[in-house]
């Protein structure tokens, strides 16, 4: 792959459940142009890699959209697993939606 010279997107984790052992994580891409390059998934697999070495944590979660199907290919890829839907649990566009919940365990 190379090396790119602008920032296309971001990642980051925030505090899960408060009685979890875990970290959500979200990301994005900006640019349409930019994205269905590898560069999420490349940097999701970093990204967890790096918390799991450098934070004690046991899990780490994605929570998205149903219809972002891209999202879900790169947690997938990066071996996060499906666990389920959490109906209507995000309110968007004026509206209840599910969200689908994906998690990776440190033993993973």
């Amino acid at each position: 792959m190379k090396p790119i010279e602008k920032i296309v997107g971001s990642i980051w984790y925030f505090q899960s459940i408060s009685y979890f052992d875990a970290l959500e994580i979200g990301y994005i891409i900006w640019d349409e142009p930019d994205r269905s390059k590898g560069y999420m998934s490349e940097s999701l697999q970093l990204f967890s890699q790096y918390i799991f070495d450098s934070k004690k944590i046991n899990r780490l979660e994605i929570r998205l959209f149903e219809e972002n199907l891209a999202s879900r290919k790169v947690a997938e890829k990066c071996g996060y697993s499906f666990e389920g839907i959490a109906r209507g649990a995000f309110f968007h566009k004026g509206k209840n939606v599910d969200l689908y919940q994906y998690a990776k365990l440190r033993t993973d």
